[in-house]
C-alpha cells in the first residue's frame, strides 16, 4: 500500500477526523499539521503522549531532520544494534555477526487482507505477513526504526507502510483492519495502557476481524525469575509486564471479544523456531526443547509466553 493508498485509512490522532495530504506533511480539519518523513512516513505521533524518550526524540528529529548515516552493504545496523532487545536474550551473542535477517513465520493463514502491525521495529513481522499475501501496515514510535523497517523490507522484495505513530492513539479509522497483530510490544506497558490499547485495536478491527497478540505470563519459570529479581514489582517504563493466563482472558474477551490463550514459547520471550541457525548452540537448545512442548499441547500454564487469538465481536 503506498502513501497514497494509505490515507483513506488514517485519521488524526488528536480523533479530529481525517486527513488531507499536501507536500510534506498531513492536516487535519482542525489544523493538525504533521511531517512525513523522507516523503513516505507519516509520523503522527503527539505531544500530550510524549511520555518516554523514544518519542522525544522522534518529535525532536522531526523538528531538527537529523541526517541519519549508514552503509548500504549488509546487514542494517539499526538491526544489528537492536536485535537482542527486539528479538529477544536469545540474540546477544548473534550481535555483530548476523548473517541473515531473522523474519519469523507468521501463526497466521495466507491472506490478502489489511493487517496491522503494532511495534514494528525493524520491520520482521511485517515482511512475514507480506510474504503471506497481506497488505500489512507497521507502527512505532522510533522513526530510526521505521526507516531501518523500510530498508529492510525493500531489500527483501516487499513494501509494507510504516506509521510513525503510539499504540495508545491508532491514527486510523474505525473498522479499517482484518487482523491486527504485535509481539512483545504490548506486555511492556502498565496493565491501565495495555487495555486502553485492547480498546484502540477493537476500535480499528473489522467486525468479525482477528487479533493476535503475544503477552508474557507470570507463572512461566523465566518469567518467575524476572518478577523474583525486582521483588515483584508491577515494573516502570518499559519493563515486561507479566499477566496470568485468567487475566489475559477476561481482559481480551472484555476490551476485543471472545479470546483463547495459547502457547507461544516456552523458557523465554522472542523464541523463534526459523532462527534457529542464528542463535548460539545453548540457544538452539532451548528452541527445540520449546517447540517440543508447545507441539505436545500441554503445561500452558507454564508457557513463558502466550499469544492471545480475540475476534471482534460485531
Amino acid at each position: 500500500m503506498a502513501l497514497k493508498t494509505l490515507l483513506p485509512f488514517l485519521e488524526c490522532p488528536h480523533r479530529c477526523g481525517p486527513l488531507s495530504w499536501s507536500a510534506a506533511k498531513l492536516e487535519c480539519g482542525r489544523g493538525h499539521i504533521f511531517p512525513i518523513a523522507d516523503g513516505v512516513t507519516p509520523i503522527l505521533l503527539t505531544e500530550d503522549l510524549a511520555d518516554s524518550r523514544t518519542i522525544r526524540e522522534t518529535l525532536s528529529w522531526a523538528k531538527h531532520r537529523t541526517a541519519e548515516v549508514h552503509s548500504e552493504q549488509g546487514i542494517h545496523p539499526h538491526v544489528q544494534k537492536s536485535i537482542a532487545e527486539t528479538n529477544g536474550r536469545l540474540y546477544l551473542g548473534a550481535i555483530d555477526r548476523l548473517s541473515r535477517y531473522p523474519i519469523p513465520q507468521l501463526r497466521l493463514p495466507e491472506s490478502n487482507g489489511h493487517l496491522l502491525d503494532i511495534g514494528c521495529n525493524w520491520g520482521r513481522w511485517c515482511v512475514a505477513a507480506e510474504m503471506k499475501g497481506y497488505k500489512a501496515v507497521g507502527i512505532d514510535p522510533n522513526i530510526h526504526a521505521l526507516r531501518a523497517a523500510r530498508a529492510v523490507s525493500a531489500e527483501l522484495g516487499v513494501f509494507p507502510n510504516f506509521v510513525c505513530a503510539d499504540a495508545r492513539r491508532l491514527p486510523f479509522a474505525a473498522q479499517s483492519f482484518d487482523v491486527v497483530f504485535s509481539y512483545s510490544v504490548i506486555q511492556h506497558f502498565s496493565k491501565d495502557d495495555a487495555r486502553s490499547i485492547l480498546r484502540e485495536i477493537s476500535r480499528v478491527l473489522r467486525p468479525g476481524g482477528k487479533s493476535l497478540i503475544q503477552m508474557a505470563n507470570k507463572f512461566g519459570p523465566v518469567s518467575f525469575v524476572h518478577q523474583a529479581r525486582r521483588q515483584f514489582g508491577e515494573g516502570s517504563s518499559f519493563d515486561v509486564r507479566y499477566w496470568s493466563p485468567s487475566e489475559l482472558q477476561r481482559t481480551f474477551d472484555q476490551h476485543i471479544g471472545p479470546s483463547i490463550v495459547g502457547v507461544d514459547g516456552f523458557f523465554g520471550l522472542g523464541i523463534q523456531p526459523t532462527d534457529i541457525d542464528i542463535v548460539s548452540p545453548l540457544g538452539r537448545l532451548v528452541i527445540k526443547s520449546s517447540e517440543f512442548l508447545r507441539k505436545t499441547g500441554r503445561f500452558k500454564q507454564f508457557a513463558d509466553s502466550l499469544y492471545i487469538t480475540s475476534v471482534k465481536s460485531s
